[in-house]
């Protein structure tokens, strides 16, 4: 079974975004991915039950820790991870790395996150895109199926 899913997780690796399509959304998010705070503090405003799934900001006032070290902190390894699996993106021979990150994360929140979640931190991170960045339909068009890789990959480890 693991085979299959592994086997699975490459055949969409393959079939994957064209490389002008990673090039443009990568460009994009060159513009933004510095801005892990307000990334995430998107998320959160848009998805509270994200949000309660971290214990430390559980039934906290999102606006009152938006500023804090932890928040930060947390902010970089949340909007790190997505940076870190778009810099790999564009050359398949990154596709192992990739999928073992996808691998880690699974394990680490198989326990507290769903499909369904990741489905709506990826709307909410196109929102927070469509207004942080130059977004017209080009760019739309790029991003798709980016989005659809590396979200696909990371539920296929939940």
């Amino acid at each position: 079974m693991k085979f299959l899913i592994l086997a699975l997780c490459v055949a969409a690796a393959m079939a994957g975004p064209s490389g002008d399509q990673i090039a443009a959304a990568k460009a994009s998010w060159n513009t933004v991915k510095n801005n892990q705070v307000d990334i995430l503090y998107a998320v959160f405003k848009a998805n509270p039950d994200i949000q309660t799934a971290f214990s430390q900001f559980a039934g906290k006032d999102l606006d009152s820790i938006k500023g804090t070290p932890d928040f930060s902190k947390h902010a970089g390894r949340v909007v790190g991870l997505f940076s870190e699996v778009m810099d790999l993106l564009g050359n398949d021979a990154n596709t192992p790395t990739i999928l073992a990150k996808a691998k880690d994360f699974g394990k680490s929140h198989k326990s507290r996150a769903s499909p369904a979640q990741l489905d709506n931190f990826r709307k909410s991170l196109v929102v927070y895109l469509k207004g942080a960045t130059k977004w017209d339909s080009a760019v739309e068009s790029s991003w798709a199926p980016v989005l659809d890789f590396v979200f696909s990959t990371l539920k296929n480890e939940l």
